[in-house]
């Protein structure tokens, strides 16, 4: 694949996650108004926060400490370069 048709499909990419998470959040805040009559912006983002840090915090710990230890995942050449 040609660097420009990678380059294409990353920015494609980049605007489909914004597009999606834009309905997502819009979605999830009207259905709270139309069951609460409110919208608590405070309760909303600690409902993200405690639906995303712990996968977040489970795939650190697992990139650094149990997937480091399988050579499966040894690149060579980006070892060489990064460390």
């Amino acid at each position: 694949m040609e660097v420009s048709a990678i380059n294409a499909l990353g920015k494609l990419g980049v605007i489909l996650f914004f597009v999606l998470s834009g309905f997502l959040i819009t979605y999830l805040l009207l259905s709270e108004e139309e069951k609460t009559q409110t919208i608590s912006i405070k309760d909303f983002y600690m409902r993200r926060i405690l639906r995303i840090w712990p996968l977040y915090y489970l795939i650190v710990f697992l990139s650094f400490f149990v997937l480091s230890r399988f050579h499966f995942f040894d690149m060579p050449a980006w070892s060489a370069h990064f460390f």
